[in-house]
């Protein structure tokens, strides 16, 4: 990603929503039929980095699209104990976080990194319905934009109270 400042939000999101959503369904499906797609090179914004740590994972562990009550969990992790850890990518905030980036003015800037956290948890809360015990971990996994996760640092304990457990996609995509 040489190149990239992973702080500017056109390095985040797509300006043009329905690119950004054929982009990451092709990325999702390219990366279920083969790793190879993660050599590329991302072209398709940091969610990019996550479809390709994921997709290292064996075939068997992943498990994608699965329905929890009457609603569509994008990715989950089968863990030994058979129960499901759900992970859900969420690209909240985008349109705050450009403004943030373009304000200068530092009380501006506080409203909005407010606003940001406030939307992060709002997410946290959707990403919490995906939670059953029977079929579930106690938990799941929000992978967000590294520019809205340093923002809400402040919130990572109220989206933990939820058992909801914010991660940056640099964090879901480490080289170990």
């Amino acid at each position: 990603m040489s190149g990239h400042d992973p702080h500017k939000p056109q390095t985040i999101i797509s300006r043009k929503p329905a690119r950004a959503f054929w982009a990451h369904r092709s990325i999702v499906e390219s990366a279920h039929e083969s790793t190879e797609v993660c050599t590329v090179g991302s072209d398709y914004g940091l969610h990019y980095r996550f479809f390709c740590s994921f997709a290292q994972f064996p075939t068997e562990w992943q498990i994608r699209n699965f329905s929890v009550g009457n609603k569509r969990v994008e990715f989950g992790l089968r863990l030994p104990n058979n129960l499901i850890l759900p992970i859900d990518s969420k690209w909240p905030a985008t349109n705050l976080l450009e403004q943030f980036t373009n304000c200068e003015e530092p009380t501006e800037r506080r409203k909005l990194k407010v606003q940001i956290e406030n939307v992060v948890l709002t997410k946290a809360k959707e990403v919490r319905k995906y939670i059953d015990p029977h079929l579930t971990e106690s938990f799941a996994i929000a992978v967000i934009p590294d520019a809205v996760y340093e923002l809400s640092s402040g919130i990572l304990v109220q989206a933990f109270q939820q058992n909801v457990v914010l991660v940056s996609v640099a964090i879901s995509s480490l080289d170990v």
